[in-house]
């Protein structure tokens, strides 16, 4: 009988940051490759990793997205909340619906899924997740977008959102076995879906 690989569920994973995480997590985990856009084809690609389609920012999906690894035969391990979403223009022109979007993804996803990945990673009496926040949480700058438009204060308010996440949660969890860690890179070439 071979042996059980516990799992990592990567958000974000069909390309940049999210995929590179995923090709890690390949070497020793069944990766659960989770993005909004198509990932079937990086996930092919790899040892022990399968796509799934996910919206982060509906509680739903991410429940379903934590069920996934009962289906893997390994229990969830790790959890890595890539998934992000910049709005097109600046705070001021950027329409209502765009800003939401930016909360929704960046902030109301990351809380979504720590909320679904905890209870297994208790049962398990151990676990890890990361959440990707921004150089622009912490300095409110955002040099994003081609256009000229710089800082973008829904996309910097939303980043800041998930280090606090970060924080809090890291206390909270840490007597369960359970670490909780962030990540605030600078600028990444990013090549995010379109908005449907």
């Amino acid at each position: 009988m071979s042996e059980q690989r516990p799992v990592a569920i990567v958000t974000g994973a069909a390309s940049n940051i999210g995929l590179a995480c995923a090709q890690r997590f390949a070497a020793t985990h069944t990766v659960i490759m989770a993005d909004i856009a198509e990932a079937t084809q990086q996930a092919a690609s790899l040892p022990h990793a399968v796509a799934v389609r996910v919206n982060v920012g509906e509680f739903d999906s991410c429940l379903n997205l934590v069920r996934k690894p009962g289906n893997t035969g390994g229990s969830m391990r790790r959890c890595t909340a890539r998934a992000s979403h910049a709005p097109p223009a600046p705070f001021w022109i950027c329409p209502w619906k765009n800003g939401r979007t930016s909360s929704r993804v960046n902030l109301t996803g990351a809380f979504f899924l720590a909320k679904a990945c905890i209870p297994p990673m208790l049962e398990a009496g151990q676990g890890a997740m990361v959440f990707f926040s921004s150089r622009a949480a912490k300095t409110g700058f955002a040099a994003l977008g081609s256009n000229g438009a710089k800082t973008k204060a829904h996309y910097c308010a939303s980043k800041a959102g998930v280090i606090s996440l970060v924080k809090s949660l890291a206390m909270e969890l840490a007597p369960y076995g359970i670490r909780v860690n962030g990540v605030a890179p600078a600028c990444a070439r990013n090549h995010a879906p379109k908005e449907s």
